[in-house]
């Protein structure tokens, strides 16, 4: 945004009133503002010119809140002269006059308190009807019989008598000393300022010879520029005219006049700083040192060590078509033909591209009343436009939103701004927004839901084995996931339509889509497809992730190896897994019959227990008592035959362990 130079104070609440020459033949007129370069970054640039003869001073009135603005930017344009520096008046006149005085602010509304705070000052008092004079010696307060607080002046007078006078509210003092009098008026004077500063006044002297311009420029903010779009779509060609109108405030406070202005599409860093404010730096008390004291030895003469320590021009922003697009602007039904027609600028708008924005010098000088607000169109142009029904899953139900896929080749940069829609025959259709776009860029604005294209999706996750290998007793199996999203699409009934599907994307997957895909968004694919008037298309998209995995073959079970067989592409290696399996599956059933004759062995176990319990409380002789010992007896049996199935089934897990080993080794 900054041009020329550097400094640049401008628009939003720019220099009030006007700048001078002091000690030259300088007119008031020729100190108003000459240039304007407004940022959409809410900063501007104000240029402003005075006449001067030889050596010299600028004066010019700034408000307030914009000195520090001014300190901070103020650059002085002069190529035959020089600056030497400029004063402006401090941030509190107020603060600094009493800075001096015996008394503040407050005690100026308070009698009792200015005439207390003056001690040692000749004063003549007079309240209730009676007088006294000489030099306050302060004023005390106290409690009347009414409760009221009194205040009592004491003063002393010249042969020595200290006298007292009850200050009641017709209490008048009169400051006999002429210095004091000038302090309270001075104060006073200060006091009235203070209630209506709003300026400062700025000085900038500089030397040279002749007589010259000298231009001053500084930065302060503005109010942001806005761009209002207009579009018309539905030319031949897939073309579409866009014409962008600016819309600028005048907030500098006052009138412009013949104001060259500039408008930049700029948003540069700002910052700000209290350059006008005092600031103390804070330092330690050191406490005054009374002690004795001890003497310093005698140095011994041990060896001390010292420490060194662009804006590049771009091709002018096409104007209007040569021939009108478009006859008259009429509104009715859809029966009716009606044609849309922007009417071109009068003034083409040379645009200049710079490193990080682009510029748009209005063709003629403005006048602008302070306050009001202008709005100018700055670019007209054909540009390519496509009409397109975007679909976003989940964020529009099942309809798509028509947009207008518009590429800038206007030869600059565009603002972002709001944009209204028309199109050629049905007028308009609604708004969008529109980003900011670099020259060549392509972006949609959407305007509206596309309430003919119905579009339905469904969902089928996926998983396979693409490939087993088996080496050093490790298999290795790569597992592919995929996760299908079919897309419906129905068409309008009436016409065709282009619909943009933005599939959500997933981290770390690869994608491919049935479908050509035009790239990506921010966390999206775009996927294209062309529906006919009346018609339905399908549309697939797949995501898919690949992942290997490493185990012990000693370590698998006979599900998983089946599992992995379905994967293996050489059929030895599929037949191998497959004994494998069926090896490890008679193993784990022998492990598992060796559990449950050990769980039985233990059933027994415990039922003995409880038989025991019961022997030791009946007779032994008892026919209760000889049905335990038979219930035992053939306990010991059953847990004899099991012990012998245990062998066996022994045997049958080493035999089943070396067979798993055994094919193991064969891989």
């Amino acid at each position: 945004m900054l041009r020329r130079l550097t400094a640049a104070a401008l628009m939003g609440t720019a220099l009030t009133g006007f700048a001078h020459a002091a000690g030259s033949d300088f007119s008031p007129a020729d100190g108003g503002i000459r240039e304007v370069t407004l940022s959409s970054g809410g900063l501007a640039e104000v240029v402003r010119s005075a006449r001067v003869r030889g050596t010299g001073t600028i004066v010019i009135e700034v408000p307030l809140e914009q000195v520090d603005d001014v300190l901070k930017s103020l650059v002085v344009r002069d190529s035959a002269g020089s600056v030497s520096g400029m004063s402006i008046g401090g941030a509190s006149q107020v603060e600094e006059t009493f800075r001096k005085m015996p008394f503040s602010p407050e005690d100026l509304g308070d009698v009792s308190r200015l005439v207390g705070s003056i001690q040692g000052t000749t004063v003549k008092a007079t309240s209730g009807g009676r007088s006294v004079q000489g030099k306050t010696l302060g004023v005390s307060k106290s409690k009347g019989t009414d409760g009221q607080d009194v205040r009592t002046l004491s003063v002393l007078t010249d042969d020595g008598t200290i006298q007292t006078l009850d200050l009641s509210s017709d209490a008048s003092i009169h400051i006999v000393d002429e210095s004091m009098r000038r302090k309270v008026a001075e104060a006073a004077a200060a006091l009235g300022k203070g209630k209506v500063d709003g300026a400062r006044t700025v000085e900038i002297r500089v030397a040279g010879q002749g007589e010259r311009e000298v231009g001053l420029s500084y930065v302060v903010p503005a109010s942001v520029w806005k761009t209002a779009y207009r579009v018309v779509s539905g030319m031949n060609g897939g073309k579409a005219r866009l014409q962008a109108w600016a819309v600028i405030e005048n907030s500098t406070g006052e009138d412009w006049k013949d104001v060259r202005v500039t408008l930049s599409s700029g948003a540069p860093v700002t910052l700000r700083q209290r350059l006008h404010q005092r600031y103390w730096r804070d330092r330690p008390e050191v406490p005054v040192d009374t002690s004795a004291g001890q003497v310093p030895p005698v140095d011994g003469g041990a060896m001390m060590r010292l420490q060194e320590a662009r804006a590049g021009a771009l091709p002018t922003i096409q104007g209007a078509p040569s021939a009108p697009m478009m006859k008259s602007l009429r509104g009715g039904s859809a029966n009716v033909a009606a044609e849309m027609v922007m009417a071109a600028p009068s003034d083409a708008v040379e645009a200049t591209e710079g490193d990080v924005s682009a510029s748009y010098p209005l063709p003629k000088a403005v006048d602008l009343a302070s306050g009001d607000t202008l709005s100018v169109p700055i670019v007209d142009a054909e540009v390519k436009a496509e009409r397109v029904s975007v679909f976003r899953p989940g964020a529009d139900g099942s309809h798509p939103v028509s947009a207008l896929r518009i590429r800038n080749e206007t030869g600059a940069s565009l603002p972002p701004g709001i944009v209204t829609v028309y199109d050629e025959h049905e007028g308009y259709v609604g708004d969008a927004r529109l980003p900011a776009m670099a020259k060549g860029i392509e972006r949609m604005a959407s305007f509206a839901t596309d309430r003919k294209v119905e579009i339905s999706s469904s969902e089928k996750p996926e998983e396979e084995i693409t490939q087993v290998t088996v080496a050093d007793g490790l298999l290795r199996a790569t597992r592919r996931t995929r996760a299908v999203v079919s897309y419906t699409v129905k068409g309008a009934p009436d016409s065709p339509r282009k619909v943009v599907i933005e599939h959500p994307k997933r981290d770390g997957w690869t994608f491919r889509a049935s479908v050509p895909e035009e790239g990506e968004v921010p966390g999206a694919h775009r996927i294209v497809v062309g529906v006919s008037a009346g018609a339905s298309a399908k549309v697939e998209a797949v995501h898919e992730l690949t992942n290997d995995e490493s185990v012990r073959l000693a370590d698998v079970d006979a599900d998983m190896l089946l599992h992995w067989t379905n994967g293996v592409a050489d059929p030895r290696m599929a037949e191998k897994l497959r004994k494998l399996a069926d090896a490890r599956s008679s193993l784990a059933a022998a492990e598992a019959e060796i559990h449950e004759v050990d769980a039985q062995v233990q059933r027994i176990g415990a039922d003995q227990g409880r038989i025991r319990e019961n022997l030791k409380a009946v007779p032994a002789q008892s026919e209760l008592a000889a049905g335990y010992v038979s219930q035992m007896r053939d306990q010991e049996q059953e847990i004899s035959s099991l012990a012998k199935r245990r062998k066996e089934l022994e045997e049958t897990v080493r035999k089943q362990r070396n067979a798993v080993g055994g094919i193991i080794k064969t891989f």
